[in-house]
């Protein structure tokens, strides 16, 4: 039982505690950021609060877990016990190198519904574009235009050396970049209209799923654990409007969304890439959450 090799030091406890508000006090600011040093155990914790979210505390497979922390502290033990009494979080583990945060986390949904086998209605503008070519190119010549020849046109004279299926396959892991792409050769096949897509961005695609009768089936909630988030805070790789409303639309609204960022520095570290309002309003949405470093932890490890 890995789960039960993991050893908390006081400085993990306190953390790990401090996540756990988010699920009995559901108005608490859920968008944390676990900061610490790179050796304290960031990953390790974030992994077994995975665990934790995933299994009911009645589950067998985390039995070990709650038996270790019952001899560090069993008040704590006992009250985690029964916060988890039953139900399961859907976890999203956030885990793209060198991509947006928007496209990262969207993945990390999409891929968690599909690994918990959830069979949901989720239309991003991604989708939209992917079957509007999907259905240019079975309509071929059968039309007073070839819409498909057209494009593919188009992508030569906008985007030289990407082809269609590229864009296509692309489109389908939710890239940016691609989408740009399109946006770009739709434009000039379509004589200079914009594509208009009808499906909303992550915020709303998020709020759409946690209501969707599938998910509050199966699901209490959603966690979304996102190991490297400094990196994206130092790369600025985000829209401004989608990660603030995400962190008050979902995370401070929402009962039943959580995520977790990783960190390697106080949030106060990042400020300086931000005007003083927006760092203002970040840091008011935001719960700190820091993890010392307490030197070689007791972990062995801990799977998802």
């Amino acid at each position: 039982d890995r789960m039960a090799m993991y050893r908390p030091t006081k400085s993990h406890r306190v953390a790990f505690e401090r996540l756990c508000r988010g699920i009995y006090q559901p108005a608490d600011r859920k968008f944390y950021l676990l900061s610490g040093s790179y050796g304290t155990g960031k990953s390790h914790l974030c992994l077994m609060f995975a665990n934790f979210l995933s299994r009911s505390s009645g589950d067998p497979g985390i039995k070990g877990f709650y038996a270790n922390y019952e001899k560090l502290d069993p008040d704590v033990a006992k009250t985690l016990k029964n916060i988890r009494k039953d139900g399961q979080y859907l976890v999203a583990i956030c885990d793209y190198p060198g991509r947006r945060f928007e496209e990262v986390v969207l993945k990390g949904i999409l891929d968690a519904c599909h690994s918990m086998g959830l069979e949901v209605t989720v239309q991003t503008e991604f989708n939209e574009a992917e079957r509007l070519l999907a259905e240019w190119e079975k309509r071929g010549h059968s039309g007073v235009r070839n819409f498909y020849e057209d494009f593919e046109k188009s992508m030569i004279k906008t985007s030289p050396g990407t082809s269609v299926a590229q864009l296509r396959s692309r489109l389908k892991e939710f890239d940016t970049d691609a989408m740009n792409l399109f946006h770009g050769a739709f434009k000039e096949t379509m004589g200079g209209l914009a594509f208009q897509a009808q499906s909303g961005n992550l915020i709303p695609i998020i709020k759409g799923l946690i209501k969707q009768p599938q998910f509050k089936e199966r699901f209490k909630g959603l966690a979304i654990l996102f190991d490297e988030f400094g990196s994206t805070l130092e790369k600025a790789a985000y829209a401004k409007d989608v990660l603030q409303g995400f962190m008050e639309t979902l995370c401070k609204n929402e009962p039943n969304v959580i995520f977790v960022g990783c960190i390697h520095k106080d949030f106060k570290a990042y400020a300086d890439r931000y005007s003083k309002d927006d760092a203002a309003v970040m840091s008011a949405r935001i719960t700190p959450v820091d993890l010392l470093n307490e030197g070689v932890e007791e972990i062995i490890g801990a799977i998802v």
